[in-house]
């Protein structure tokens, strides 16, 4: 089982992966006899749940608290147990993905008790919600082992709780699979007609991608991007045209180079008016550190972005590049406190109960910019 996300770990020390193999091995023993709904033994979902946040490179508290995420909830083992195996970091994170126990409360309050309790323990440690989303990610890929009359609900959860948070989180690619995997369910008409337009001004797209990279040339990094599907979904019901949902990210080593190749793009292709925005200079967000621009080619407006590699981690990765940056626990928590804190704060100081708090966070932490995900244009 282990060699399934084994190959990501080659960014890994030799101390990590020895934790990492402890970690592996009182998990197993812990759900030891379990199976989950698609009759695989139950650690397959830590493990798959670990090899999402590997696949990004997350640090080791993280990758560690994945593989004993569910251990307190599903198994004899205390929290007590966890800290004294792997310490109060990893504890804090395993125990703000530990759900209460039900007892009297209705099924909604008790949801929306451990909403309160999971924002709340991120705002702390920003890692809880990062590895939820691991988690809900891996559910989503196997929703279809659910009973009918409960994959409509998860996956509305998904599309509309733990995709934005992902987004605000910086988590492009996280967010992308969980709204490309849950408007299907949602809604499969739709979902195929905005698959239908998107998928017809590919060829265009690709054929535009390839004037900019031979005409702009140089040692910068090209790639075609589109918006996730769902985002394209929301922007051509206000009449955004196909070819707005495209654009081409140009990589570049310095903030320098950024402004030096956005000068030869210009000067190759005709820019549109009043379109750049310079969000190097006067940065909005540390995951969207970028220029932008719309150029004429032809007749086709196409959007051009120019990143560095600094810039593009950042984008890609969101907070899991931060986290890897951070290393005491006063600076994640600062962290933590920057992207999530100032939203939760306030909905707790507002709401009267659970229910409250659920609905003011979820209009005040949400709202933000719409993200992007990168395929292989040079497949």
């Amino acid at each position: 089982m282990k060699e399934a996300w084994w190959k990501w770990a080659h960014y890994l020390g030799q101390s990590d992966l020895i934790s990492l193999e402890k970690a592996f091995e009182f998990a197993s023993r812990a759900h030891d006899g379990q199976k989950r709904v698609t009759g695989e033994p139950y650690m397959t979902h830590p493990v798959a749940v670990c090899s999402i946040l590997m696949e990004e490179q997350a640090d080791l508290p993280t990758i560690m608290s994945a593989l004993l995420h569910d251990v307190v909830e599903d198994t004899d083992v205390t929290i007590d147990e966890v800290e004294k195996q792997f310490g109060q970091e990893v504890s804090r994170i395993v125990d703000g993905l530990t759900k209460v126990e039900r007892g009297l409360m209705s099924k909604e309050e008790h949801h929306a008790t451990n909403i309160q309790k999971l924002l709340s323990a991120a705002a702390d440690d920003v890692r809880v919600a990062v590895v939820k989303i691991a988690d809900r990610i891996h559910n989503m890929r196997t929703l279809d082992v659910k009973p009918v009359e409960k994959q409509i609900p998860y996956a509305n959860e998904a599309l509309i709780f733990f995709a934005p948070l992902a987004g605000k989180l910086g988590l492009r690619k996280m967010r992308a699979e969980l709204e490309e995997i849950s408007f299907p369910f949602l809604n499969p008409v739709r979902c195929s007609e905005v698959v239908g337009a998107v998928e017809s001004y590919s060829t265009q797209f690709d054929g535009l991608f390839q004037q900019v990279r031979e005409k702009v040339g140089g040692t910068a990094t090209f790639e075609g991007m589109r918006e996730p599907l769902y985002q394209s979904y929301s922007l051509l019901q206000d009449d955004v045209e196909v070819s707005d949902l495209y654009s081409i990210r140009i990589t570049t080593d310095s903030v320098l180079d950024c402004y030096s190749v956005m000068g030869s793009v210009h000067q190759v292709f005709k820019p549109v008016a009043d379109a750049f925005v310079d969000h190097l200079a006067l940065t909005v967000s540390p995951f969207n550190q970028k220029l932008q621009t719309k150029v004429w080619i032809g007749n086709n407006m196409v959007r051009i972005i120019l990143q560095t590699r600094e810039g593009k981690a950042l984008s890609d990765q969101g907070v899991l590049a931060l986290l890897r940056e951070e290393k005491s626990s006063m600076s994640i928590q600062r962290l933590s406190h920057e992207c999530l804190g100032g939203a939760i704060h306030d909905a707790t100081e507002i709401a009267e109960d659970v229910f409250e708090f659920e609905a003011v966070v979820s209009h005040s932490l949400f709202q933000e910019t719409i993200t992007i995900y990168t395929p292989d244009w040079n497949a």
